[in-house]
């Protein structure tokens, strides 16, 4: 039975070797975004940061620094992903390696995955090296209000030099205040939108 299981399993990696991903859990700290200019309400997102520990010591911690956020300025939902790697000795920052990014996306509870509008990707100003992209579809704001309510999101990013995406998965931390700004921003920003 054992050999069976083992044969299946060698011929799904075999057969599939596009559809596997590395999946890993993260912690994830989220912040919430309220973008406005000369004082005048245009979009809402959360934040998403998560660092992981090296696996050898004095090795650099890797971070993602990634967003979801409405606007209504730009006309939908945006999303952006950047990642670094930074070390540190005797626990003060010494450097930080920009990481290419090459894709990026969110999903919540099963939901397809966040894809660029048009195919259109956009390469990151600050910091260089990450992609963001106006999402496929408006329900995409669905899946940043579950993210803020605390369902596992799932993140998938592929770098340069990767051969697949990575997936984190994880519900994003965020205090009942900074839950409550989300969505008093939302519900501001909705009144903007019916001026």
């Amino acid at each position: 039975m054992r050999l069976l299981l083992l044969c299946v399993t060698l011929l799904l990696a075999v057969s599939l070797p596009s559809r596997a991903q590395v999946a890993r859990e993260t912690a994830f700290l989220g912040q919430p975004l309220i973008y406005a200019k000369d004082g005048k309400l245009h979009g809402c997102g959360v934040r998403v940061f998560a660092t992981e520990a090296p696996t050898q010591e004095g090795a650099p911690i890797f971070a993602l620094d990634t967003s979801i956020q409405l606007d209504l300025q730009l006309g939908g939902m945006f999303v952006k992903f950047t990642a670094f790697r930074a070390k540190f000795r005797n626990g003060k920052f010494e450097s930080r390696a920009i990481e290419q990014v090459e894709r990026g996306w969110f999903r919540v509870d099963g939901t397809s995955p966040t894809k660029p509008k048009d195919g259109k990707v956009i390469a990151t100003v600050e910091p260089v090296g990450g992609v963001m992209y106006r999402t496929e579809q408006l329900e995409d704001f669905q899946m940043l209000t579950a993210i803020v309510a605390g369902k596992t999101m799932e993140l998938g990013l592929k770098l340069k030099g990767d051969t697949g995406d990575t997936v984190r998965f994880g519900p994003v931390q965020l205090s009942e205040a900074e839950k409550d700004r989300f969505q008093a921003c939302i519900a501001d920003l909705m009144a903007e939108a019916k001026k």
